[in-house]
């Protein structure tokens, strides 16, 4: 006895997702406005309550230092902060979603990318420096009373 089976129709196919490979986490310091420090124009606080990427058209290709038209980021927090711009002070830090296909130049220093897929969340003191932060501030502050 031969067993016969029905072909299923072919299933469209669905749109495929970035692999998770492919998403990179970056960070971002801004203004105490929470937009970029070149332009004060991106409002990184503004994309986090909206979901929407942040895409800058026209993006600069490669150059010999990495500073360009393009989206500045920097793979640690800490890094970040030889960017900001002490004008601007309180600063504020972004964590930040970026794929790698729009990455227009990396550097040991920075990346710039001309598309951020999502910002993710704001970070606090605490996120950057550690959930002792004040209480290490404070240690400083009674040491520093005998400094010269």
């Amino acid at each position: 006895m031969v067993k016969t089976t029905k072909e299923k129709p072919a299933r469209k196919a669905k749109p495929k997702a970035a692999p998770a490979a492919d998403v990179r986490t970056v960070f971002k310091a801004t203004r105490h406005d929470s937009t970029d420090f070149r332009t004060g124009l991106t409002s990184y606080a503004a994309h986090l309550a909206s979901g929407e990427p942040i895409i800058v058209e026209n993006s600069d290709g490669q150059t010999s230092n990495g500073c360009g038209r393009g989206i500045h980021v920097c793979d640690t927090v800490l890094k970040t902060l030889q960017f900001v711009e002490s004008i601007h002070r309180p600063y504020r830090w972004f964590e930040i979603e970026v794929l790698e296909k729009h990455l227009i130049q990396r550097r040991p220093e920075k990346e710039r990318y001309s598309r951020i897929e999502r910002v993710v969340r704001e970070l606090t003191l605490s996120d950057i420096f550690g959930p002792d932060f004040a209480a290490r501030i404070d240690a400083v502050k009674v040491e520093a009373v005998g400094w010269k």
